[in-house]
């Protein structure tokens, strides 16, 4: 029974803002970015040279467009996800916690499962 699990829950946390920051700012440079080619208009003019550049350029652009923002959506997930976790992570020790500590007090019912009862057992902490 090595296996073990040990997450810094506090580490976490400090971590998070920067990571929302982070998304935050990619969905920036992809609104910025978005806009400042929107307002070249269209450069390429009608011609058949023109046209072909579209054809190269549309496509692409897009993907790199819809890439940034993704990413910066994704990133903000990934940090509201993981301060959730983080926060389930705190409420799980703390529960531990308090019920190492029932079970040690010494209480009456010390041992004994949530309902009182031991599991299976009469609730008087015998079988």
């Amino acid at each position: 029974m090595g296996d073990r699990l040990s997450v810094d829950t506090d580490g976490l946390a400090r971590a998070m803002p920067a990571f929302q920051e982070l998304g935050d700012r990619m969905a920036s440079v992809a609104k910025s970015l978005e806009a400042k080619l929107s307002a070249l208009g269209e450069p390429w003019g009608e011609d058949r040279t023109g046209g072909e550049f579209l054809t190269q350029y549309q496509f692409p652009k897009e993907e790199l467009l819809t890439g940034i923002a993704d990413t910066g959506q994704v990133l903000g997930s990934t940090a509201e996800g993981v301060t959730t976790m983080a926060k389930g992570f705190a409420k799980l020790e703390e529960n531990n916690l308090d019920a190492v500590r029932n079970l040690t007090a010494g209480g009456p019912h010390a041992g004994d499962g949530p309902s009182g009862k031991a599991p299976g057992g009469t609730g008087h902490g015998r079988p």
